[in-house]
């Protein structure tokens, strides 16, 4: 997710955009056409251009074999905000017990909102406690926190299904 007022969320289109925070400096943004057709038709006549001189560019700036493999950065280790939805049992000491497991990851949480679903059934008679949705937005934590939180919480057995867990990326 990102926020409106971000200035990735204004690119529109097959427009591409980059956006660069780093220490000591102020965020920077790239935007620039993406695949399109005059971006496709400018590279492709360059390439055709290229080999039509004999120019042999190595990929990645040097021969093949001088490259090295390299691992990708697990997403465990993505650090960031989240968006939890979960559905919850709708009994006392629920909350709690959600609030404790992600406490022991050392997850803080910025917002909490839960529905309460209509407490009657169409004869006006009470309904029996259903599972009701809960929505959490965490501060920064890593990604690996998260699913280890949210697996003690279903062992707990304090909410039904899977839980949705989207991150939020801020400027």
């Amino acid at each position: 997710m990102v926020p409106k007022s971000s200035s990735i969320a204004q690119v529109m289109g097959v427009t591409n955009a980059v956006a660069i925070d780093g220490e000591g400096i102020p965020p920077i943004t790239l935007v620039g056409p993406g695949a399109g057709g005059g971006a496709t038709a400018s590279a492709v006549v360059a390439d055709i251009a290229d080999v039509a001189r004999g120019i042999r560019a190595k990929p990645f700036g040097r021969p093949v074999e001088r490259l090295r493999d390299t691992t990708k950065a697990p997403m465990e280790r993505h650090e960031g905000g989240y968006y939890i939805r979960l559905m919850a049992r709708d009994l006392a000491g629920t909350a709690a017990t959600i609030a404790t497991r992600l406490a022991e990851q050392k997850i803080s949480l910025e917002s909490i909102v839960q529905r309460h679903p209509d407490g009657v059934d169409v004869n006006g008679a009470a309904k029996k406690p259903s599972p009701v949705p809960v929505i959490l937005i965490t501060y920064a934590t890593s990604e690996d926190a998260v699913h280890r939180a949210l697996a003690a919480v279903q062992r707990d057995k304090v909410i039904s299904g899977r839980p949705q867990v989207i991150r939020i990326e801020k400027n």
